[in-house]
């Protein structure tokens, strides 16, 4: 007797359906946010039955914990494999490396801001446990690496809690908004120079041997000389 089963495609297996939802879930938590997004919708959205994305995450909330998870855990792998062949780091030093890990991660991975910017508004069960388990420690950590260079006199004396979410707001805005940005001053901001520039502004900002801004280009055409 002929097997007339069909056999499951490549991306029908587990592994690709998971990674299907998480994709579709990453685009529409960062453009409509966690409570404009449905279950159904998602589920449309990856190509998948609505009880698969139950089945493998439990719950839109299980959905929403595994994208952040992955997203934030990315950033962090992504500072420490770079500060784990450095020994007796400084604090600005490490504090620079932090910096613009994370303005290059918010270049490659936008999302991140995009999705903070919806979640942020209220205190919700879902923010709580992201706070506790995987904001709250990273803040720790970083301002205390702040108040060590504080105290050392590299790293000037403002409040470590507003300086971190200073050099956040400065490092992620421009990508996370990048649409925005252009259609109203006509500027790219997913670019090498963007980097160097944001940077440049947050050094000025944090550190109290900073370097100097970046030169406006004139607009101006030379005058001739008679």
């Amino acid at each position: 007797m002929v097997n007339t089963a069909r056999a499951p495609r490549s991306n029908e297996t587990t592994e690709g359906n998971e990674a299907r939802i998480l994709r579709a879930a990453l685009e529409l938590f960062s453009t409509k946010g966690f409570e404009g997004t449905g279950l159904r919708e998602l589920a449309a959205a990856a190509g998948v039955n609505h009880s698969l994305v139950l089945y493998h995450f439990g719950s839109l909330e299980g959905v929403w914990k595994v994208v952040l998870g992955e997203l934030v855990d990315d950033y962090k792998r992504r500072v420490r494999q770079r500060l784990a062949g450095l020994t007796a780091i400084d604090p600005a030093t490490r504090l620079k490396v932090t910096m613009e890990d994370f303005v290059r991660f918010s270049m490659e991975r936008p999302e991140l801001h995009r999705i903070m910017t919806h979640e942020s508004r209220r205190l919700t069960a879902r923010l709580e446990w992201l706070i506790e388990t995987h904001l709250k420690p990273f803040f720790e950590e970083t301002a205390a690496v702040i108040a060590r260079g504080q105290a050392e006199g590299t790293v000037r004396d403002f409040d470590p809690a507003l300086l971190y979410y200073a050099f956040i707001g400065l490092g992620a805005t421009p990508a996370a908004f990048a649409p925005e940005i252009e259609a109203v001053t006509g500027r790219r901001t997913l670019n090498e120079a963007t980097v160097a520039e944001l940077m440049a502004m947050i050094s000025m900002l944090m550190f109290v041997d900073g370097p100097k801004p970046v030169p406006k280009r004139s607009s101006r055409r030379p005058t001739k000389k008679r």
